[in-house]
């Protein structure tokens, strides 16, 4: 009942508020993740997507999620939508795009 009154929720009103929308996406880990550690430490990386034979790469800025931060429970509680038992030992990581050098990047 949950999940199906969240999917109606999130396909009916909050995915049509894109103003309400920063461009920093969140990732959810689990706090012991060895990948977390090392994006923490470089500060940044490259997202790469690829479908429908389109390829994207993506340069971002990483940071850490405190718990009290809203984007942080917004990714937590989406989670648990899917995934009903998600403990609470995770780490959040923010993404947010390096606009510039994305666009340095596509000049090359």
């Amino acid at each position: 009942d949950i999940y199906n009154k969240a999917l109606t929720f999130l396909q009916s009103t909050h995915y049509h508020r894109a103003i309400e929308f920063s461009d920093e996406m969140t990732g959810l880990f689990a706090a012991s993740s060895p990948l977390v550690e090392r994006l923490l430490i470089e500060g940044k990386c490259v997202l790469a997507f690829e479908q429908f034979g389109q390829k994207y790469s993506l340069p971002c800025r990483i940071r850490q999620l405190d718990p009290n931060e809203p984007s942080f429970q917004a990714t937590i509680w989406h989670n648990r939508v899917f995934n009903p038992n998600l403990g609470d030992d995770v780490a959040i990581v923010g993404f947010q795009p390096d606009w510039d050098e994305a666009i340095a990047m596509m000049a090359r």
